[in-house]
C-alpha cells in the first residue's frame, strides 16, 4: 500500500500544497459562472454588451379616467331630442338643482301630423313656482330629423368625494403656492366622475309659445316691467333749485351780448319717416305678430317704416329669430 502512494508523492514533489488543491477542484460550469466572469472570459478578449438599457415609458392608462362610462343596454330607450328654449323658459330652468330628477311637464305627439308632413307635438307644463312667469304651453318644430352622429352625456361626482374647498385651511408649504399652475403636469380633475351615456339625439326642434291669453298677459307684463325705471332721483329737503347750483349762473351771464353769426341756409328736408320712440314701437311690434306669427326683418322695415337696426335691436327683446328651419 505504501509502494502506490510513493508515486504520486514523487510526481507531485515540486508543487505546493495549494496549487495541488487547485488541480484537483473541478472547474466550474460556464452556465455557472457570473455575468461579470463571463465579460472576461470572453474569446477576444473584448468585454461584450448584453443590450442597451430602454427606460419603461409611462402608460397611457395613468392619466385616463380609471371609471368606466356607462352603456346603456337597450339604445332604443335613450333616444333623445335637441330642442332650442326661448330665453325666458332658459332663466326659469337654469337655476333649478340637478341633484334630483324633476318633472317639469309632459309633451303629446299627436297622431295627425302638420300639412307640410312633419310630426305636430306639443309640450305642457306642470305648475312649479319655477313656472309661475313663463308661458305653459309649447309648439316643438322639427328642425332637422334623423340621428346626426350627435349623443348626450351625464356625469356626476362619485360618492365619497368631496368638492374643492377655497376657504379651507391649508398648511404654509401650500400657501405660497396655490395659485401656482404647473404646466408640464397633465390635467386631472380633483373628483373623479361617473360618466353615462344619456341618449342619442334622433331630432332637433325649435320651442316657441303658443300665442294664447296667457302668452298676451306675460308679454305685456314684460313690456311693462321694462319701461319701468330701475333708478329714481329723490329730494329729501329743500327746493328743487338749490340742487342745481349751475343753473342761476347760467342765467345770470345769459343776457350779455353775443356776436351775431351769419345765418347758414336751410337745406330742403327730405321726406324722410319719423323715428317713433321705443315704447310707440313695441306696440306696433306686438300688433304685427297678432296678425301673423313669423315676420322677416325686410317685411317689418316696409310695414313700420322705421330703421332696420332700430327695428332689429327692438324686436330680439320680445321675439326670437330663427337662423334655421322653413322660416329662416
Amino acid at each position: 500500500m505504501a509502494d502506490t502512494q510513493e508515486p504520486v508523492r514523487q510526481q507531485s514533489s515540486g508543487m505546493s500544497d495549494g496549487a495541488m488543491r487547485q488541480e484537483q477542484r473541478p472547474s466550474p460550469s460556464p452556465s455557472l459562472l457570473p455575468v461579470a466572469h463571463r465579460h472576461i472570459m470572453s474569446s477576444n478578449g473584448i468585454k461584450t454588451e448584453d443590450g442597451a438599457f430602454v427606460k419603461p415609458e409611462h402608460e397611457a392608462d395613468e392619466y385616463e379616467d380609471t371609471g368606466e362610462c356607462h352603456m346603456p343596454a337597450n339604445p332604443e330607450e335613450q333616444r333623445a331630442w335637441l330642442c332650442r328654449l326661448p330665453k325666458w323658459l332658459w332663466t326659469a330652468w337654469e337655476d333649478m338643482a340637478d341633484d334630483e330628477e324633476i318633472e317639469l311637464g309632459k309633451i303629446r305627439v299627436y297622431h295627425q301630423g302638420n300639412k307640410d308632413g312633419t310630426s305636430r307635438v306639443r309640450m305642457k307644463l306642470h305648475d312649479h313656482p319655477k313656472h309661475h312667469d313663463v308661458p305653459k304651453l309649447y309648439d316643438l318644430t322639427t328642425t332637422r330629423a334623423g340621428y346626426s352622429n350627435t349623443v348626450v352625456f351625464s356625469e356626476r361626482d362619485q360618492p365619497g368625494f368631496k368638492a374643492w374647498n377655497p376657504n379651507r385651511v391649508r398648511k404654509d408649504g401650500q400657501r405660497n403656492n396655490q395659485y401656482k399652475v404647473n404646466k408640464n403636469k397633465p390635467y386631472t380633475s380633483s373628483i373623479p366622475k361617473q360618466t353615462a351615456l344619456a341618449g342619442y339625439v334622433t331630432n332637433e326642434m325649435a320651442v316657441t309659445a303658443v300665442e294664447n291669453d296667457e302668452y298676451r298677459r306675460l308679454t305685456d307684463k314684460r313690456f311693462m316691467e321694462m319701461f319701468h325705471p330701475k333708478r329714481t332721483t329723490r329730494f329729501e329737503s329743500g327746493p328743487e333749485a338749490n340742487v342745481h347750483s349751475n343753473t342761476q349762473a347760467n342765467q345770470a351771464f345769459s343776457s350779455f351780448i353775443k356776436a351775431t353769426q351769419a345765418k347758414k341756409p336751410v337745406k330742403k328736408q327730405q321726406e324722410k319717416a319719423v323715428r317713433v320712440s321705443q315704447e310707440e314701437l313695441f306696440d306696433l311690434l306686438t300688433d304685427c305678430f297678432k296678425q301673423y306669427r313669423y315676420w322677416s326683418l325686410k317685411a317689418l322695415k316696409q310695414r313700420l317704416h322705421q330703421p332696420e337696426a332700430f327695428i332689429k335691436s327692438t324686436v330680439e327683446k320680445i321675439a326670437t329669430l330663427m337662423r334655421s328651419g322653413r322660416t329662416k
